[in-house]
């Protein structure tokens, strides 16, 4: 492998159970903590080629603060920046999830962390959520440091492994992506179903990738097909469907949905 790690070799997505033995063989094999993994799982990323695991780094999150831990690369993968990418890759995982400062636990990394905007925190300035972890109480020795990232004004990067669909509401799946005033969802709605009247304060602009959605507002039927928008202003009562074929869409909203936010919902 080139000093630089190749993008059409290595691939990135979230963890998930049948991961679980690999990432612990991982941490063992650089003597590093497996406790707290599994629980963990939900909020962790790896990195494989040709079907092997070969980096992983996971998060908990506590509300507006989150646990970086567990990052971890295979021996012989070490040295082709394969630990900035997946670190990269979970600070952008956290603000998808609304978290504003990434805290983590380093006994040898913090020449490694610190060029990335981490720097190093009294323990005793920590928030308690993250005081209490079990890698906080337990797992790290008394002589690690404790580093911090403020996140809240950094860009988000969300990458296709990290836009992940949601059944956030019956009959369709979503991905959201929001900063404080504005949102962007991708809804993939299922045939035949039927959001009945409604409105929001939120300005809503929609546009249809595939298939064709229908909008009611008062007594008109808007048949909005790939490529065209419909923009609904705040409070405007309408209701949307489809109907034999399922449909993909795009929708911008001011100020954000809450209901949509995965920062607001795991907050």
């Amino acid at each position: 492998m080139s000093n630089e790690m190749s993008s059409r070799e290595i691939q990135f997505r979230h963890a998930n159970s049948g991961d679980l033995s690999a990432i612990e063989d991982l941490l063992r094999n650089n003597d590093l903590p497996t406790e707290g993994i599994k629980e963990a799982l939900a909020h962790c990323l790896v990195a494989e080629t040709q079907g092997q695991i070969i980096g992983a780094i996971a998060l908990e999150p506590k509300g507006r603060n989150g646990l970086m831990r567990s990052l971890v690369v295979a021996g012989d993968h070490q040295g082709h920046k394969l630990g900035t990418a997946l670190s990269s890759k979970i600070v952008n995982a956290a603000r998808l999830l609304g978290i504003e400062r990434l805290y983590l636990l380093t006994t040898s990394a913090e020449a490694f962390f610190a060029p990335t905007g981490y720097r190093v925190v009294e323990k005793n300035r920590i928030p308690e959520a993250i005081r209490d972890t079990e890698e906080f109480e337990k797992l790290c020795p008394h002589n690690a440091v404790c580093m911090m990232r403020d996140i809240r004004k950094e860009p988000i990067h969300a990458t296709n492994d990290l836009l992940q669909m949601q059944p956030t509401v019956p009959g369709a799946r979503l991905w959201a992506v929001s900063l404080k005033h504005t949102m962007l969802t991708c809804f993939e709605v299922e045939p035949n179903s039927r959001f009945e009247t409604h409105s929001h304060e939120s300005e809503q602009i929609t546009m249809v990738i595939s298939g064709v959605l229908f909008f009611q507002v008062g007594q008109v039927i808007h048949r909005v097909g790939p490529g065209e928008v419909m923009a609904i202003p705040a409070s405007v009562q309408h209701a949307v469907w489809t109907e034999s074929e399922a449909a993909r869409a795009v929708d911008a909203w001011s100020p954000i949905m809450a209901k949509y936010d995965s920062g607001q919902q795991q907050g």
